[in-house]
């Protein structure tokens, strides 16, 4: 989990997901304000939190740096671009392992239906103390691609923002889309449809260094 923390003191979380010993995977609206693009003055990671608490204190992690994709100065145009990585000042990865990922086409995303897992901090899970332990969906949908954006069915709700969406490949898991978004009905409020950020910007981020 991250707890990120404003200027004014207010806080948030979001969901954030190891890629290596010190990186974090999250979306670029979770760390900075998109009206204004100013970062959060303060960003820690809790590994494996679990009912409001890690296994050792010790553990949480402050984050050094960090790499976006946006600042939304294009307001929604910038949405596929919702994607950032954070430096943490702890190799948590070392104890707590990480994910890889996989980039592949969305026709063949699309073309596996309920194969997917979601993994994501969601203010309404569970009943009791929500939004402080992380849901686990098994055998959600891609469901296809609009604006440069996946489309998914995975259960998702505020504080899941930068979450996962796992496949399992050659019976390994891998990171295959970053969950950022949700489409509601503007007159009901129900959700329609949910949103995730394509994975090849790892590709092209981490083959450029």
């Amino acid at each position: 989990m991250l707890i990120i923390r404003e200027a004014d003191a207010k806080s948030y979380h979001c969901t954030g997901t190891l890629i290596y010993d010190n990186l974090v995977l999250t979306n670029s609206h979770c760390v900075l304000d998109p009206e204004t693009g100013v970062l959060s003055k303060k960003i820690n990671f809790l590994p494996n939190f679990i009912n409001g608490r890690v296994s050792n204190p010790r553990d949480i992690a402050l984050v050094q740096r960090v790499v976006y994709g946006t600042d939304f100065k294009n307001g929604q145009q910038d949405n596929a671009k919702d994607w950032a990585i954070l430096v943490l000042d702890k190799p948590l990865g070392r104890k707590y392992g990480y994910l890889g990922w996989k980039s592949l086409p969305s026709s063949v995303l699309a073309s596996n239906p309920k194969q997917y897992f979601f993994v994501g901090y969601s203010g309404d899970f569970p009943k009791s103390n929500p939004g402080m332990t992380a849901g686990f969906e098994k055998g959600c949908s891609i469901t296809g691609e609009d604006a440069g954006l996946l489309l998914h069915d995975c259960d998702t709700a505020g504080g899941s923002s930068g979450g996962a969406i796992i496949a399992t490949i050659d019976n390994q898991y891998y990171i295959v889309a970053l969950n950022n978004m949700e489409i509601k009905n503007t007159r009901t409020r129900q959700d329609i449809i949910n949103t995730a950020v394509k994975i090849d910007f790892l590709d092209r981020l981490f083959s450029s260094n």
